[in-house]
């Protein structure tokens, strides 16, 4: 890795042999802020003249290879992530407020596998059993997170459980297009920016297609995520062989701590790499002003885990887990409609459930090029006790909290 961090700032362009077209070169974005990575210009390319290729963050960018460039424009067009292009992209995005519901999957197995309610693992059960497709992300051997396809439980329970960092979507959005041609029934679950660019790269409604979008704070970069594990792996002087990015089953659902595995039969429970997600300095620059940070969404339905549920649905929450779930369409009510016989549900509001990534986006933090400097020029260990750690006085009022915790519930 070079020592010194140099981030690129508009679309970057290769050539690999002379170029043949006169025609002039696609900008795809002015500044790295401008583009969410979700694939939707290099699916659109008749010519595959754009490929997605990571930066000095992590985050994967399209670059377009000038040689093989025609000019066509369809990349442009398709892109859903810019200001004057977002409606397109939105087609059906609605011009009210969302149905609010608190749910939890009555199977409480499927619950406990599941990172919040289980809404998911309903929703998906029902294209499955229609001989429909799922799609989603998951964690490879190697600890990437991509997106793939399923047509069993098995595959679809693969991409069950929160992935703290941003998927790579590879071929997605062709095979999408390539099954709704063949007449099949599509469930595509993703971040907003991802459903969006797929609509927009498909560029008409279609029927078959159900989006389910993710309340999403951000997406935390794939190169910090792979350093955090090779440094892990260092430190336990033993290969990773699974990860929990939040270990529900042993600290609960509200609390975030990530559980790392090893080969030798160890485990250690971090919050690491939690603390820099939090901090918002490794987030996509895009985040920072993604538009989506608000209660109207393009997927049919949107998904969280439902922050807030003491307030909106008192008594409802058991610590085991409970979705939050957003109807922004007619089909996503329809939806809904048919798979609520295996929820325990209750209809809230939409106020008491405002939690901040439905209402703006994070600022991106004073610090943000300072980390990124730092990430290149100082070993792990020195960032995770920089940058991976609360600040003095949040871990002394963390600490007093869970004592004066311990002594209400002994004199209980």
């Amino acid at each position: 890795m070079p020592e010194q961090y140099t981030p690129h700032t508009s679309t970057r362009y290769c050539r690999t042999a002379e170029r043949q077209s006169e025609k002039p070169l696609p900008e795809l974005y002015a500044s790295r802020e401008q583009c969410c990575g979700c694939t939707a210009c290099e699916s659109a390319c008749p010519v595959k003249a754009i490929r997605m290729t990571p930066d000095a963050e992590g985050f994967l960018y399209p670059e377009v290879d000038a040689a093989l460039c025609i000019g066509c424009g369809k990349c442009t067009k398709v892109c859903a992530f810019k200001p004057d292009q977002q409606k397109r992209a939105e087609g059906g995005k609605p011009d009210h407020e969302p149905a609010v519901y608190a749910v939890r999957h009555k199977d409480e197995a499927i619950r406990a596998a599941s990172r919040s309610g289980g809404i998911f693992t309903a929703l998906s059960d029902l294209f499955l059993s229609e001989g429909g497709a799922v799609y989603g992300c998951v964690l490879t051997e190697d600890f990437r997170a991509v997106h793939v396809r399923a047509e069993d439980a098995a595959g679809r329970d693969r991409m069950r459980g929160s992935k703290y960092i941003q998927s790579d979507l590879l071929d997605c959005f062709r095979q999408v297009q390539a099954d709704l041609r063949a007449g099949k029934k599509v469930l595509f679950s993703g971040t907003s920016c991802q459903v969006a660019g797929l609509r927009s790269f498909l560029g008409k409604p279609d029927s078959n297609l159900f989006c389910v979008d993710i309340v999403c704070h951000g997406v935390p970069s794939p190169l910090v995520w792979r350093r955090y594990l090779a440094w892990q792996t260092e430190q336990h002087g033993s290969r990773v062989t699974a990860v929990d990015f939040r270990n529900k089953q042993r600290f609960g659902w509200r609390a975030h701590v990530e559980t790392i595995c090893f080969e030798d039969g160890t485990e250690t429970d971090s919050q690491i790499f939690k603390t820099m997600f939090y901090s918002h300095s490794i987030l996509r620059p895009c985040c920072y002003h993604c538009p989506y940070k608000s209660t109207l969404h393009p997927g049919d339905i949107s998904i969280a885990d439902y922050w807030g549920i003491e307030k909106a649905a008192p008594g409802f929450s058991d610590n085991k887990g409970v979705s939050l779930v957003l109807i922004n369409t007619e089909a996503g009510q329809q939806c809904f409609d048919r798979v609520r016989d295996a929820l325990a549900c209750v209809q809230t509001k939409l106020q008491d459930s405002l939690q901040p990534p439905l209402i703006a986006p994070f600022p991106a933090p004073a610090n943000r090029t300072a980390f990124w400097e730092d990430f290149y020029r100082m070993p792990f260990a020195d960032i995770a006790r920089k940058y991976g750690r609360k600040p003095f006085m949040q871990r002394v009022k963390a600490f007093l909290r869970k004592k004066l915790r311990r002594m209400l519930q002994k004199q209980k």
